[in-house]
């Protein structure tokens, strides 16, 4: 697993082709499918066509799983629909010679009580783990062992029943350094005890108000982010959300110390 710089797909760039022309443009050779964009679904996009593309053009995909996901969902139905969509996709996956996937960790509804928020996940919180742990040894044994599933922290892995069901179901992580210093650093601590954990980063900045803005415009440490990535040679998502920040971040990046992509 190669250290690598890389994309994610934009809204401005509405098909594969578009993404890739200008991931080319850039001079990277990942990119991030997400997978809560219809042309990027495996109705739309064969696992035939991505690996031509993946051969032709020199280029790698990574996957990020839809958002929504809630494998914890007390409706079974539901709960059912996302465990049997996530083996479809990461059988899909696999099949295109992709190897690393991102997902959340839902943290479901709360109450809003008196002084307090209760998230109703952790007053469930032994039936939310066990039935994290029936979905995920379900899509375990229907799919490929070749693919790296990563839980990314959206400002979450400070809550009991999101650490237990990373730490009881061995699941690596995706560090999203912006949404780390979006939260506060809530999620350092856990990161910080689970390094080696860590496959994937997700890199964009935080500037006191907005995530997701260009490189050194906040307060990520962004060289010690690409330093890391470097030493574990870890694929790295510059998840700016337009095609001219993007550009501007991998400009920036280009003279950065750590990023030597």
């Amino acid at each position: 697993m190669p250290y690598k710089i890389g994309m994610p797909t934009l809204l401005e760039l509405p098909s594969i082709e578009n993404t890739v022309s200008f991931c080319k443009e850039l001079v990277l050779r990942l990119i991030e499918l997400s997978m809560t964009r219809p042309e990027f679904l495996p109705i739309s996009l064969s696992s035939s066509k991505l690996r031509r593309i993946m051969n032709r053009e020199g280029i790698e995909f990574t996957l990020h799983l839809p958002e929504e996901i809630d494998l914890a969902s007390f409706h079974d139905e539901v709960r059912d629909a996302w465990i049997r969509n996530m083996i479809k996709t990461l059988n899909w996956a696999s099949d295109s010679g992709i190897t690393n996937a991102t997902m959340h960790l839902t943290n479901g509804i709360y109450y809003t009580m008196p002084g307090e928020k209760v998230w109703l996940y952790d007053e469930y919180c032994e039936s939310y783990v066990q039935r994290i742990k029936g979905a995920l040894d379900d899509i375990r044994s229907n799919t490929p062992g070749s693919i790296c599933l990563c839980v990314e922290n959206c400002g979450n892995f400070g809550l009991p029943f999101i650490c237990r069901a990373l730490d009881e179901n061995d699941l690596h992580l995706t560090w999203d350094v912006g949404h780390d210093a979006e939260s506060g650093f809530a999620d350092s601590p856990y990161i910080n005890a689970h390094l080696d954990r860590v496959r994937h980063i997700h890199l964009h900045d935080f500037d006191g108000i907005r995530a997701h803005q260009c490189p050194y415009s906040g307060q990520v440490n962004v060289d010690a982010a690409l330093r890391f990535a470097r030493e574990r040679q870890l694929r790295v998502i510059v998840e700016v959300k337009t095609a001219t920040a993007l550009a501007e971040s991998i400009k920036r990046l280009n003279t950065a110390p750590f990023s030597s992509f």
